[in-house]
């Protein structure tokens, strides 16, 4: 379908990075210090976070997903990378999807406008100007590192569009597909995951 897999190891991790940095947006709160992302596994919203999750960045709570570490989105990821991580192609469908969900964010007239951004995003329980700012920041992150690897580009009506080979990117039951033939591969589902220390659980317990 797409030939993101031969890119270098610094695009993967931009991919990934970028859509960490959407998905830290859109956590509405916090659990036992990690920022928590509640998706109930519908219209694959859980897709991008099954991707993290497979490389080390977000645990599966079920109807929700959390970041593992305070991680800071002005940093890149550091990725787990192992056999059962999600292809290079997977993640790029996962940044695409972004773009379609989010494309007033994504749109032209929302190029360069976001100024001041910070990681104070106020009340999370709610959408605030801070958070659409934030947000709108992310995505257009996406759109511009989409439009480098010349997969998609802006429309007439300014909205941002996968192009030629990459017009079906955003269906993300592709993903899903692609991630049951990785356990056919392996011979189980728990090896698309790596093993990440929970420091409450390795630190916690009484004397």
């Amino acid at each position: 379908m797409m030939a993101v897999t031969n890119q270098s190891d610094r695009t993967y991790t931009s991919l990934a990075t970028q859509i960490a940095r959407i998905l830290w947006g859109l956590c509405g709160e916090e659990m036992d210090g990690k920022l928590l992302y509640f998706h109930a596994c519908e219209n694959n919203l859980n897709a991008p976070c099954d991707m993290l999750a497979r490389l080390g960045l977000m645990r599966d709570w079920g109807v929700s997903h959390c970041f593992v570490s305070d991680w800071s989105p002005f940093n890149a990821a550091v990725l787990i990378r192992h056999p059962g991580e999600p292809t290079g192609d997977d993640l790029l469908s996962g940044l695409m999807f972004y773009t379609e969900w989010f494309p007033d964010n994504a749109a032209f007239r929302n190029r360069g406008r976001v100024a001041g951004v910070d990681v104070s995003l106020d009340d999370r329980a709610r959408r605030t100007p801070a958070g659409e700012r934030y947000l709108t920041w992310a995505v257009q992150g996406a759109r511009e590192l989409l439009t480098k690897l010349d997969v998609g580009s802006w429309q007439a009506n300014g909205f941002f569009s996968p192009s030629g080979p990459y017009l079906d990117s955003t269906d993300l039951d592709l993903y899903w597909h692609s991630r049951n033939e990785m356990i056919r591969r392996l011979g189980s589902e728990k090896l698309l995951y790596p093993h990440v220390p929970d420091p409450q659980a390795e630190g916690g317990g009484s004397g």
